[in-house]
């Protein structure tokens, strides 16, 4: 026997995970993100904005805008060549924990966060 509650709880965590508008099309999802960034020479506090659109496939962190490379129900996963750099990155869908790699030739950087939705502010 199927458990009715069950089904809302997850039909809820679906929305949550991927709002819909009313064209069925899944909405971008704009977080707050505070966390550290270190490279070799230095360690500072970080607060960034991030948009994840599954429909576009794309991961936007401040201003950079990433390619989305997979997704399942628990991790979005993304990167790639950026410039003369590149970029892999990772986010938990249900923590909110972000991950940030940037490797150059002669330098790196790698930022841990933890993001949560939020709505724009205008």
């Amino acid at each position: 026997m199927i458990d009715v509650r069950a089904l809302a709880v997850i039909a809820g965590a679906v929305l949550l995970l991927a709002p819909i508008d009313a064209s069925g099309r899944a909405e971008p999802v704009t977080m707050t993100c505070d966390g550290e960034m270190t490279s070799s020479n230095f360690t500072t506090s970080i607060h960034w904005s991030a948009v994840v659109d599954l429909e576009a496939r794309t991961v936007t962190v401040n201003t950079e805008t990433y390619k989305v490379i997979g997704f399942n129900e628990n991790i979005i996963t993304f990167g790639g060549p950026v410039r003369s750099t590149t970029v892999d990155g990772w986010m938990n869908r249900i923590t909110g924990r972000m991950i940030l790699n940037i490797d150059e030739d002669n330098w790196s950087q790698s930022t841990t966060a933890h993001c949560t939705p939020t709505k724009k502010l205008f």
